[in-house]
């Protein structure tokens, strides 16, 4: 990859040229003049097809023979590829960053599935940290400090029966959330490790207890996480 191109871009096929690109090509274009005003003009049309001389030159402000003329220098500079039979061009800084940018997406999302798998093959177990209590908190009752992952339990009446589970970091606030839309007198929640464990053993809570206000998972981390736990711990019938 060219030294000179930017390392962070966004995907050009969805979205207008942007303050990165512009930037990128005042400060590092070999083009100026007219040429790095038509090369900015097509780096906001791209990827759509060829707009045209004409098209270009009138948002440029310039002749049709000004902007062909640019064209051709951009071509001798290696700033555009052009293809008129097809209708096509291509602008190589862009295309070289993007291909960089999927490249990095692809290497993350490579290392997010093996710090999952790391995470997977570690032993599920809860940290010291216990607390419980009535629902509403007295103002001398004990409850998991803000930043402290935990699993949660919220029952109603004297049900042994959890009528939801959960996992957070931001215990209270989440609690006070809950509060507009669910009801309940008693509580329980457990400390974790991290997230990621939090995460685990709430699916396995979850799937254990089947509590009636939990809705089932629909995202890649809690049905992941719930097949797991079923593996681990025997498929329900």
């Amino acid at each position: 990859m060219d030294p000179r191109r930017p390392a962070v871009f966004s995907f050009r096929a969805r979205c207008p040229m942007t303050l990165s690109t512009l930037s990128w090509y005042w400060n590092n274009s070999p083009a100026g003049g007219t040429d790095l005003l038509v090369l900015l003009a097509l780096s906001d049309h791209y990827p759509h097809g060829w707009p045209g001389y004409g098209r270009i030159a009138e948002r440029c402000r310039i002749s049709d023979q000004e902007a062909k003329a640019a064209i051709e220098s951009l071509i001798d500079m290696g700033e555009l590829h052009l293809d008129e039979s097809l209708g096509s061009y291509s602008l190589p800084a862009i295309d070289d960053v993007e291909r960089h940018f999927k490249e990095l997406q692809l290497a993350y999302e490579h290392q997010q599935r093996e710090r999952d798998r790391i995470e997977a093959a570690k032993p599920l177990e809860y940290a010291a940290g216990k607390w419980g209590g009535q629902w509403p908190l007295e103002l001398t009752d004990a409850f998991p400090p803000k930043g402290t992952h935990v699993v949660y339990w919220l029952y109603h009446g004297e049900s042994t029966e959890p009528i939801y589970i959960g996992s957070s970091c931001h215990w209270l606030s989440r609690m006070k959330q809950h509060d507009r839309d669910k009801l309940w007198t008693r509580w329980l929640a457990r400390e974790c490790h991290n997230r990621s464990q939090a995460y685990r053993l709430e699916a396995i809570e979850i799937d254990k207890h089947r509590p009636p206000l939990n809705k089932p998972p629909r995202d890649r981390r809690g049905y992941d996480f719930v097949m797991a736990a079923r593996g681990r711990q025997g498929a329900r019938p």
